[in-house]
């Protein structure tokens, strides 16, 4: 397991570090992985998300007007569970490179806080579980990535990752 360095200065902008810190607070920068990019905020990551529901509504209308077109019993239902087949069938192999649609457009990626790249599990675990609970009182865990001084939010902190981009 690789575990982050005790430096007293940033790789990548020199700035004096706090004893124990992950991250490079005046520049971003992962201090386990600072060739890895700079971590992303809010803005970022909502734009990521924004992506991913454009994505999948155009894939639910396709497939609902397609399925529609095609008639029968049953049509509404077929063309819904279409999609979500579709959907996360996608989302599971991007799962696997650590990352989801939006954030492989946006070129972001997730890594664990100590530096190796987040893997299946870790992704299922933030992505299923710990947005589950980040939703859970009116989107706090969301929103606590605008203050958190590592910009993780609480599905962040569970699976114990960060959001990068290059």
């Amino acid at each position: 397991m690789r575990r982050w360095p005790d430096l007293e200065a940033c790789a990548a902008c020199g700035r004096t570090l706090e004893p124990g810190v992950r991250v490079c607070r005046a520049c971003g920068v992962l201090l386990a992985r600072p060739e890895a990019g700079r971590l992303v905020g809010a803005g970022g990551r909502l734009g990521a998300y924004l992506i991913e529901c454009a994505i999948a509504a155009a894939v639910s209308f396709v497939v609902g007007l397609a399925v529609g077109l095609a008639g029968g019993e049953g049509s509404e239902i077929a063309g819904v569970l279409i999609a979500a087949a579709v959907y996360w069938a996608v989302s599971l192999c991007f799962w696997t490179r650590g990352q989801t649609l939006g954030k492989a457009i946006l070129g972001m990626r997730v890594y664990k806080v100590t530096g190796e790249p987040a893997g299946f599990g870790t992704m299922l675990l933030r992505e299923v579980v710990g947005k589950l609970i980040s939703g859970l009182v009116i989107y706090l865990g969301f929103l606590w990535i605008i203050w958190d001084r590592e910009r993780q939010g609480w599905h962040d902190k569970i699976a114990g990752t960060v959001v990068l981009r290059k």
